[in-house]
């Protein structure tokens, strides 16, 4: 239980743990690093092959991988609030914050990483009037992205729609989420 307990990433025990949808987990810290690696993304970003990604860099319309398994994580990790039951019995403190430090904590660790819902975006293509997937620009066929296997929100209320060659930062603003 104890090796179970253990970061892939700094290979120390979990401090903060949030899980992928793909269920692998890691500290939060891990994976805000994890993120701004270009060796995290789906598709290679040419002016940043060795470099980290800055927190200034836009990169949420990207899709991005798992540490462990390579599978597209396409939604922000996740806090395990639950994992302190497990651990504490170990002797290990998982490190979670409580719900005021949570509610304080003034940045968004994942923000410029992950739009609020990557599944509610499509880019609007003008010149076809269609909507396209925002990672590989395919034709959405009832709201789904055979290419990218992602299937879209069918309310246009829900999410935004993006105009070609638009990035889902610039048409959210700073502030918005």
């Amino acid at each position: 239980l104890r090796e179970a307990a253990t970061c892939g990433v700094c290979l120390d025990y979990f401090k903060d743990p949030h899980i992928l949808t793909c269920g692998h987990i890691a500290c939060k810290a891990c994976l805000v690093s994890w993120f701004r690696t270009p060796v995290a993304f789906l598709h290679e970003i040419p002016d940043l092959i060795h470099e980290t990604i800055p927190t200034t860099r836009d990169v949420s319309y990207r899709t991005k991988l798992c540490h462990v398994c390579r599978v597209q994580i396409l939604r922000r990790p996740s806090r395990m609030y639950h994992f302190d039951s497990i651990l504490e019995p170990l002797g290990i403190n998982p490190q979670l914050p409580t719900l005021s430090q949570d509610a304080r904590e003034s940045s968004d660790p994942w923000h410029n990483l992950f739009p609020p819902e990557l599944n509610t975006y499509r880019v609007r293509d003008e010149d076809d009037q269609m909507d396209r997937c925002p990672e590989c620009h395919n034709e959405l066929v009832d709201n789904f992205c055979e290419e990218c296997d992602i299937e879209f929100s069918e309310s246009e209320g829900e999410g935004e729609m993006l105009s070609e060659g638009s990035e889902i930062g610039d048409e959210l603003g700073d502030g918005d989420e």
